[in-house]
């Protein structure tokens, strides 16, 4: 949890989804927001920057979920 307290919202975001890949279309965006500690606003300019890069939800679950824990904390 302190761990979460210091990371960006775009951290946060990205962190969530292999852990919960199928909370986006369950729950409303708004208690997404609030499980990760940031904004709804905050929140909608993040997954709208990462749809701008071409990053999907699926796309990030996957490589973060195949990629041995070392490669992702040294690209942190």
């Amino acid at each position: 949890m302190i761990v979460r307290q210091f990371c960006t919202a775009e951290e946060r975001y990205i962190n969530l989804l292999p852990q919960h890949p199928h909370l986006l279309h369950r729950v409303a965006l708004g208690h997404v927001a609030s499980y990760s500690g940031i904004t709804q606003v905050t929140l909608s300019r993040v997954r709208a920057k990462l749809r701008q890069a071409n990053l999907s939800c699926y796309a990030l679950t996957f490589s973060l979920s195949t990629e041995p824990a070392s490669v992702r904390a040294a690209s942190r």
